[in-house]
């Protein structure tokens, strides 16, 4: 659920606005708007979703003043849809009780999922045929609107504690697959400012959610879609990871006129561990390097299992408490659900161990102990300051 609004008067008020903008003042729409929204502060939780279903057909024309709802929802319910689709034919709705998929047309390849719950798709997940749905027919929707739709509700699984460990694996595999990114992510009080630097095949950004400075990560102008989907894999994987070394998710943008997704994450003033080093070289060497460590034992020990795939010095930053964070997942893999029938060399060429870089075609490898040999170097990188001149960088 979004965190609490300041006053919930003012949200009413600004709602309102943003409703009357569009429904003229004294219309019967706008009129029966008012009638349904007043409920809300008071309402039965068995009312909900039927209010909310009124609401959404009232509001199918302005997907984005009825993502405004949300803000009075709250905290009874939250909904979560893709705001660019007009008129608006599916979201999810999520109560303190339940989540669930609300279709509000008659189209049939929507009209299947329509009151699809978090405990449907976990069984669906496992292989079950529940409602005449498969996994398979999860990964057939073409549909963009109930992609975001199908996405969201897989998030609300994995955010869910009572979700089982196989599932977990088999959830995070379907959001690592071209299919959508869940519309929750995206920011919708995010302003893009100037840009900031480059990096690999991405342009950074800053900008501004709330009165908290941020960096926007975009895929280079005229990129191909593999560019693109990297940028969303590596945004569905940063929300998932929570740890004091590993480098905080805000939320995804979106460009519409580019129509690029981008990676928010906090702006920080220290710098990368190499360039706080050079500007503070009084500073302890150990203490960074255990904090790398540590980021990095999070993430072999996760469930499943994460290689990064890049660490160096370049890729931990440290924040305003002087703590390093491991940054940059668009190279990371998880063996556990991988599709691919073998592994790809990737990386940073000095950082790169010996086996990465000698790989038969029909080789196997072993990501996690290549991130420790890029451990190793990281490490004598830090404590000496050392800078090395080749800079190759390798993609799949």
């Amino acid at each position: 659920m979004d965190p609490p609004v300041p006053d919930a008067t003012e949200a009413f008020v600004k709602v309102l606005l943003e409703i009357r903008s569009h429904l003229d003042d004294g219309t019967t729409s706008f009129m029966l708007f008012l009638e349904l929204a007043k409920r809300i502060p008071n309402i039965d939780p068995h009312h909900i979703p039927q209010l909310v279903i009124n609401l959404a057909k009232l509001l199918k024309n302005l997907p984005k003043a009825f993502h405004q709802l949300n803000k009075l929802l709250y905290p009874h319910a939250r909904v979560d849809f893709n705001v660019l689709q007009k008129p608006l034919t599916c979201f999810v709705l999520k109560t303190s009780s339940a989540s669930q998929i609300i279709v509000l047309d008659a189209h049939p390849d929507r009209l299947r999922f329509n009151g699809l719950s978090v405990a449907e798709l976990q069984a669906i997940l496992l292989d079950s045929n529940l409602r005449g749905i498969q996994y398979n027919d999860l990964d057939a929707v073409t549909d963009t609107a109930l992609q975001g739709c199908l996405a969201q509700l897989v998030q609300n699984l994995l955010d869910d504690s009572n979700t089982l460990k196989t599932c977990r694996k088999k959830a995070l595999a379907y959001l690592r697959k071209p299919l959508g990114i869940p519309p929750s992510l995206f920011l919708h009080d995010l302003i893009q400012l100037d840009t900031f630097d480059y990096t690999g095949l991405s342009d950074l950004y800053t900008g501004v959610v709330g009165h908290q400075s941020v960096i926007i990560k975009k895929p280079r102008v005229r990129q191909d879609l593999r560019d693109c989907l990297k940028i969303a894999r590596e945004i569905v994987l940063c929300r998932q990871l929570r740890h004091p070394n590993i480098l905080p998710f805000i939320g995804a943008s979106f460009d519409e006129q580019r129509r690029l997704c981008g990676l928010v994450t906090p702006y920080m003033q220290n710098g990368n561990v190499m360039k706080f080093l050079e500007d503070h070289p009084a500073v302890d060497r150990l203490t960074p390097t255990w904090q790398i460590m540590k980021g990095l034992e999070f993430l072999h020990n996760f469930d499943p299992p994460i290689a990064h795939r890049d660490i160096k010095g370049a890729n931990i930053l440290v924040n305003d408490a002087l703590v390093c964070c491991l940054s940059d997942f668009g190279l990371s893999s998880i063996p556990e659900i991988s599709q691919r029938s073998r592994e790809r060399a990737v990386g940073t060429f000095s950082w790169m161990a010996p086996e990465v870089l000698s790989l038969p075609e029909d080789g196997d490898l072993n990501l996690f102990q290549a991130d420790m040999y890029s451990l190793g170097i990281t490490i004598f990188e830090v404590r000496d300051l050392l800078t090395f001149e080749c800079e190759a960088h390798y993609q799949d």
